[in-house]
């Protein structure tokens, strides 16, 4: 257990270090949405590799999956390389007073998450579309150009 965010990501790096890294966003279970811990420690975790800004830039890939408890927040980093293959993992356990200050809860459910839960069906999703110069009446026509 760490009660230093800037140690744990530094720990983290040290234990998944490989060259041409890409870091994703750390993810709260179930969700899509970058949090403000998220971006913040991804970059701690970036600062301590070999890390590059691009996906196909890399070789090698950390992913970082977290949840909240009593306990704080537990974090499961899996370093993975270009075919999916599972190279190496870590867990740590984060205080919550590590973290206090930034928000690591997601503040909206994903669409996909309310659909896998069968609480939306497929059709009850909708988009509102806006542009700087539009009017009302104007059409969009949505597809692929010939």
């Amino acid at each position: 257990m760490s009660d230093n965010m800037k140690h744990l990501a530094e720990l983290l790096a040290s234990e998944l270090k490989r060259d041409n890294v890409y870091v994703y966003y750390p993810m709260y279970n179930g969700s899509d949405e970058v949090t403000q811990f998220s971006a913040v420690f991804r970059d701690m975790v970036s600062a301590g590799l070999n890390s590059v800004e691009s996906v196909y830039a890399a070789d090698y890939f950390i992913e970082i999956n977290y949840t909240l408890s009593d306990a704080g927040m537990h974090l499961l980093a899996t370093l993975t390389d270009k075919m999916g293959k599972s190279i190496a993992k870590s867990v740590k356990l984060l205080k919550t007073s590590a973290f206090s200050g930034l928000d690591a809860r997601p503040k909206s459910i994903s669409f996909e998450k309310l659909l896998k839960l069968g609480l939306v069906l497929s059709s009850d999703f909708t988009a509102r579309i806006a542009t700087s110069n539009g009017k009302k009446g104007d059409a969009l026509q949505v597809g692929r150009r010939s």
